[in-house]
């Protein structure tokens, strides 16, 4: 299988790098464009070919940073470039719809119009520990996704991007109502089948695909609105499926894996800390208080029962500090009586499968996105 090139998107030739500068400086704005294309393209690519233990300490530091200026340097390092800005429109306060050429269709009027056309919708909510990271962090597995589905499977698929609360401006329960205020949008607003919809987070964002299928699950079965949510309207459906990536199941990090696995991933995640930064007020808990809301299967998801929940892919890495408590989550679900695949490999750490930066290799990310892709493209169609 030949390496997937999403990074430069199509850009024929040997020398990017060459052309981008001639075309930054001979040619028009669309000249820079390519110039900007070829040129970021090629500076990402050729940080993989750093050892993925230096990648995973790099990724680590950038969690010890205030956030203000994790913000910063993940914004920048990981914001689209070039021709991918033509694929994304702003969807309100909701996220981003990437549809390629989006701008040339018509932005985004063109986009909710349209919504019909598509077979999938990959729903997709990003992580950074609830405190970093945004809705286009992940543009070249975006894209990917789209491609291969078009390509390999028929199918017409969208993907859209979730924006949600981040701490320290917004604190749970926040940013699971922020999600399924954005599924509202997509299923009240604009009408589309939930059948042609798969959630899908990592991290954090797997904690929040988590426990918002839980929350849809809880209002489906009482046949009103749960009390946490926000949305005071009739429940919202169930999507088709969810895929979670290296999900953050327990907000206690006292697994075995913390401290196995703490050389070899890229989260500075130490064992039996409790991470009640996530809680709107934290300091005035009692240690009651504190038992019981870490434990909550909407903070914690590796509490919940997840009977009535749709089929779910899981992915992880075996290098990850995660890992234990991600093996122990598949256990419930599948005891649970959950549809469940599993996606792992041994050699790779956090979130190896959406982010190409922290897979062993960019072939070993393309066989886990296709392996994932097939998974979608299966339930759409079933």
């Amino acid at each position: 299988m030949s390496t997937p090139d999403s990074f430069l998107h199509g850009l024929p030739g040997p020398r990017p790098i060459i052309i981008g500068l001639f075309c930054a400086f001979v040619l028009t704005k669309a000249g820079r464009k390519l110039a900007a294309h070829a040129i970021l393209g090629s500076v990402r690519k050729m940080l993989l070919r750093l050892p993925l233990r230096v990648r995973c300490a790099i990724v680590s530091r950038l969690f010890t940073l205030p956030i203000h200026i994790g913000r910063k340097v993940m914004g920048e390092t990981t914001k689209p470039f070039g021709y991918q800005w033509e694929s994304i429109v702003k969807a309100n306060k909701f996220g981003h719809w990437i549809i390629p050429n989006v701008q040339a269709q018509g932005g985004l009027k063109w986009a909710e119009k349209t919504v019909g056309d598509a077979d999938l919708i990959l729903f997709y909510i990003h992580g950074g520990a609830f405190t970093i990271g945004d809705s286009l962090m992940y543009m070249p597995s975006y894209l990917y996704f789209i491609e291969q589905l078009a390509k390999v499977h028929n199918i017409k698929a969208r993907v859209f991007t979730v924006e949600y609360g981040l701490v320290p401006e917004a604190h749970w329960p926040q940013p699971r109502q922020d999600v399924e205020e954005a599924y509202s949008y997509l299923i009240r607003d604009l009408n589309v089948n939930p059948a042609k919809v798969i959630f899908a987070g990592d991290s954090a964002g797997g904690n929040l695909t988590a426990t918002t299928l839980l929350s849809i699950r809880d209002q489906l079965r009482s046949g009103s609105v749960v009390s946490l949510s926000s949305i005071a309207r009739l429940p919202l459906p169930m999507p088709r499926g969810g895929i979670l990536i290296s999900p953050w199941c327990d907000l206690e990090s006292s697994s075995p894996t913390y401290v196995s696995n703490y050389i070899t991933d890229c989260l500075p995640i130490t064992v039996n800390k409790r991470h009640t930064f996530y809680h709107p007020n934290a300091a005035n808990l009692s240690k009651a208080e504190e038992d019981e809301w870490i434990r909550n299967p909407d903070v914690s998801p590796l509490y919940g029962n997840y009977e009535g929940v749709c089929p779910l892919m899981v992915t992880f890495g075996g290098l990850e500090v995660f890992q234990h408590e991600i093996e122990t989550l598949i256990q419930k679900l599948q005891k649970d009586g959950v549809d469940v695949d599993v996606l792992s490999r041994p050699d790779s750490p956090h979130i190896w499968i959406i982010e190409p930066f922290l897979a062993p290799n960019l072939k070993v990310w393309a066989e886990g996105m296709n392996k994932m892709i097939t998974w979608c493209a299966e339930r759409i169609r079933q």
